[in-house]
């Protein structure tokens, strides 16, 4: 997973760089800019986290209230888990600090 946020690291540099000639050939609006800026924070997200929020986003309004309680519950846990068992194996990897790490990233 830290190939991975280094991975995403560079290309939000090469966007930056993309951007930057594009506000020197034209203008850009702010609607784009704050798009690019939203699906560069998804993209950092642990997969699990991911997907379970997007689906839970979907579901929000379609299904009762107590029903997304009982869903959202579960799938919270399970995303606990699966960021725990995460952390576990990048502590096996690259040690204590990065997995502390990763595990702040994304429980904050």
């Amino acid at each position: 997973y830290p190939d991975k946020l280094r991975k995403c690291k560079e290309q939000q540099d090469e966007k930056k760089e993309g951007a930057i000639s594009t506000e020197i050939g034209g203008k850009t609006s702010a609607s784009d800019d704050a798009l690019n800026i939203q699906m560069q924070i998804y993209e950092s997200w642990f997969p699990p986290i991911r997907s379970v929020l997007k689906v839970l986003s979907k579901i929000f309004r379609v299904v009762e209230p107590k029903v997304f309680e009982d869903i959202a519950l579960s799938s919270i846990q399970s995303c606990a888990r699966s960021l725990k068992e995460g952390s576990t194996y990048i502590e096996k990897r690259n040690g204590q600090l990065h997995s502390d790490l990763f595990l702040v990233k994304h429980l904050l």
